[in-house]
Order: C-alpha cells, then sequence, then structure tokens
C-alpha cells in the first residue's frame, strides 16, 4: 500500500493518479506534476467509476468537482506491480 496517492480529473472526466503528494498543472487538457505524466491514467468510465467507489463519499465529490485530492486508497495493484 502506497502511504498517499494524488488524483486529479481532467475536463474529459479521466483521472490522473500520481504516487506520492503532489500539485498538478494543467498542460493542455492533461495533468502534469514535476514534470512528467500521471503515474495512471484512467479513462474508461466503468474504470473510473471502479476507482472512485473506493474513496470516501467527501473525497469523490471532490474529484468529481474538479478538486486535487490526496488519499490513502491505491494498492500497488492499481499500479501493475
Amino acid at each position: 500500500m502506497y502511504d498517499e496517492v494524488t488524483i486529479k480529473q481532467n475536463e474529459m472526466g479521466h483521472l490522473h493518479i500520481w504516487r506520492g503528494r503532489v500539485v498538478p498543472y494543467a498542460v493542455g487538457k492533461h495533468f502534469k506534476a514535476n514534470g512528467k505524466e500521471a503515474d495512471l491514467y484512467v479513462q474508461a468510465d466503468g474504470d473510473i467509476d471502479a476507482i472512485l467507489c473506493f474513496l470516501p463519499k467527501d473525497e469523490r465529490e471532490d474529484v468529481k468537482a474538479g478538486w486535487t485530492v490526496v488519499t490513502e486508497w491505491v494498492s500497488e495493484r492499481h499500479f501493475g506491480e
């Protein structure tokens, strides 16, 4: 389990997820943090819903509202490790 991950949803509804606490910034319709793409980029609606359902309700609502959320929910399997 990672201590923290940062989640940001772009205007198309896709999720950008980084390991650790980072500050994402917009690059066109996508986001980067510390000069790199997200560790995990999710664009399929079913996958987005599956990931968001793991978040507490308040964090899920914050992501959908466009806020950057730092949380402790992602296991290594989400990153393919």
